[in-house]
């Protein structure tokens, strides 16, 4: 992919939501689905190697958040807490029928051609159906004006309010119980100040190394970067180490690379091969 000029960073973004909104457009001007459409170019950007990556991230992750509460706080005016309850037993009897039979038969049809273990199926249908993706699918039904979309409504939401109360509360320490928990990785901050190193033409990429990573015990002289890239700088146990040739990579260790834009696919390419 082309280097991008450092001038065009604050349009990185505002380029992004074009891309989205023209892949939408697209979509939809022939009869096709523009979520979808959407979604497939998402993959597509994510999966391509790109300069602005931090920066396209940072103010996506703002915009969803935003979405989220307007979408929240819509889905909060059209529901009723009155009319919740004529459908609270059909809803809880759906929930039932759901949460112990619907999810676990589509989880394990799911995964079958994966290698999941009991534990991991047993989580896995647990993790069951919250979150505000299923009212907004049952609010098409309402604007659409189809009969007994009230119920419809309004069930759907009894249903998510339930899960998201039984299943989101108890889902930490089912997974605990299973044995499927690790420790909280605490949250860092890049050490560098990442638009400068732009402003001179180059990139800093991240990695953190897994225990059970390819990488732990290679020195740092063999990591096979492309000449235009360099370990700066490594932290270990949240103290910066400037690296050697002969520094060695150990389990926990987060490398900043530098490196140039032409260079960033060959960066990409070579950390996959340290996981």
């Amino acid at each position: 992919m082309p280097r991008l000029p450092p001038d065009f960073a604050p349009f990185a973004p505002v380029a992004s939501v074009a891309a989205a909104a023209l892949a939408y457009g697209v979509a939809a001007s022939v009869d096709g689905s523009g979520f979808l459409s959407v979604y497939i170019v998402a993959l597509w950007l994510g999966n391509t190697p790109m300069s602005l990556r931090r920066t396209i991230v940072a103010f996506h992750e703002g915009l969803a958040f935003l979405a989220q509460v307007v979408l929240f706080i819509v889905l909060g005016l059209l529901v009723f807490p009155s009319r919740l309850g004529p459908v609270a037993w059909s809803a809880l009897a759906l929930t039932a029928v759901l949460i112990f039979v619907a999810r676990p038969l589509g989880v394990v049809a799911s995964v079958a051609p994966f290698r999941y273990g009991l534990r991991e199926q047993l989580f896995l249908s647990w993790a069951g159906l919250r979150g505000a993706v299923p009212i907004v699918l049952a609010t098409f039904a309402l604007s659409a004006k189809i009969e007994g979309s009230d119920t419809v409504f309004n069930a759907v939401f009894f249903v998510v309010l339930v899960s998201t109360l039984a299943q989101g509360v108890t889902l930490e320490p089912f997974a605990r119980r299973l044995g499927l928990t690790t420790e909280a990785r605490p949250f860092y901050s890049p050490p560098v100040e990442i638009g400068a190193i732009r402003a001179l033409g180059g990139d800093i990429v991240e990695h953190e190394v897994g225990p059970e990573d390819a990488l732990v015990g290679t020195f740092v002289r063999n990591l096979h970067l492309p000449r235009q890239a360099i370990v700066m700088l490594i932290v270990r146990d949240e103290n910066g180490i400037p690296p050697r040739g002969s520094t060695q990579i150990v389990a926990g260790d987060r490398l900043y690379v530098l490196v140039r834009g032409e260079a960033l696919g060959g960066v990409e390419q070579a950390m996959r091969q340290w996981v």
